[in-house]
């Protein structure tokens, strides 16, 4: 005898489906995990419902005792003064947003702005009014990456795609190429300038790291002890001063029975583990990655602040501070965002820096209590 299975009400089901711990749409709730004693939090700017902050960079300006930073929205930047949160300006976008980053190739202190689009419209390069000056189809440019390798005095710029590194000028006329023995390689989001040589980091879509001059020559290469989709970059603040490479890590359990392991990797340029964090059970997946150094005290030691941010639709990010030998002293669930900068502020009686952070529509800024 057939038996009549119960009525399933379409709303109690989303919602004990939501409710699933670790699945791809549950919504970490907003709020401090860890540290509340050690941070104090005041927003910079709220900029409504005009677009999520995506990012955040430095203004360099004429006036070297103006504080400005750039906050990128969907289809505008605004000039926003640091110390009041006041925007100075505002500049409109002929296309959507996407990694941007400021780059000054005439050094007149008005920047131009290279859209990293990542394959999914195309790479731009704009004038400072936001005009776009040339693109790159994405199916032939994946990334792209700026800065002043040979020591000049002006920014190159480097792309990367399917056909491997290209150098070009600021009219987009290639300087030179690289083709490695993949299928494309991903730039980091910036030139990075070693002690002993500047060079460029790229990654393969193998996971391996490259290192290449400013002639798009092939310095070495790198195997990491441990890889992932995210990587970052910054100068490590003490020891040797030198670069270090931080992955996301994700680590299946066998036979993909049970949870994924997540964890802070930090590794030195020769791909060797300096530390690891790993979180606990039931860490979502981040999809992006930013990582940037901050002293909020020149007295006091630096940390290495992380900011992931989960699946879209949870429309969330994690905020995480760890001490320079990997212990993790702050932890935060914020809004999504991908903008994190650590600045000083203008003020000759500042003793260190704050941290920029986005959160959802604001921009907050930390220091210590």
């Amino acid at each position: 005898m057939l038996r009549r299975l119960p009525k399933i009400i379409p709303s109690v089901l989303l919602f004990s489906f939501l409710g699933i711990p670790g699945c791809m749409f549950s919504v970490p709730l907003k709020e401090i995990k860890l540290g509340a004693e050690l941070l104090k939090k005041s927003t910079l700017i709220d900029v409504g419902l005009l677009s999520d902050v995506e990012t955040l960079e430095f203004l360099p300006t004429k006036d070297r005792t103006e504080r400005l930073i750039a906050v990128f929205l969907a289809s505008s930047v605004l000039m926003v003064d640091l110390q009041t949160g006041d925007v100075r300006r505002t500049i409109q976008f002929e296309d959507g947003v996407i990694h941007p980053t400021f780059v000054d190739v005439d050094q007149d202190s008005d920047p131009e702005i290279l859209m990293r689009y990542g394959g999914v419209i195309n790479t731009s390069f704009l004038d400072s009014t936001g005009k776009t000056v040339w693109q790159r189809p994405s199916r032939a440019m994946m990334n792209a990456a700026a800065g002043d390798l040979d020591g000049d005095g002006h920014p190159e710029i480097y792309l990367a795609g399917t056909s491997g590194l290209e150098r070009v000028t600021p009219g987009g006329q290639t300087v030179c190429q690289a083709a490695p023995d993949t299928w494309f390689t991903t730039l980091l989001p910036y030139v990075h300038g070693d002690a002993e040589q500047p060079m460029l980091v790229a990654r393969t879509l193998h996971g391996i790291i490259q290192l290449y001059n400013s002639e798009c020559e092939l310095m070495r290469t790198v195997s990491m002890a441990k890889s992932g989709l995210l990587l970052e970059i910054v100068r490590w603040p003490v020891g040797d001063r030198r670069a270090r490479l931080i992955t996301w890590h994700m680590e299946r359990s066998p036979a993909y029975i049970g949870p994924t392991q997540h964890s802070i990797v930090v590794m030195d340029l020769n791909g060797q583990i300096e530390f690891e964090y790993t979180f606990p059970k039931g860490q979502q997946t981040c999809m992006s990655l930013r990582c940037a150094i901050v002293r909020f005290d020149d007295d006091e030691p630096p940390y290495l602040a992380v900011l992931g941010s989960f699946k879209a639709g949870t429309r969330r990010s994690m905020l995480s501070l760890f001490s320079l030998d990997g212990r993790l002293v702050y932890n935060e669930i914020l809004g999504r965002g991908e903008g994190l900068l650590a600045v000083r502020p203008s003020s000759e009686n500042a003793r260190g820096e704050i941290l920029l952070v986005s959160d959802g529509f604001k921009v907050v800024r930390y220091s210590l209590r």
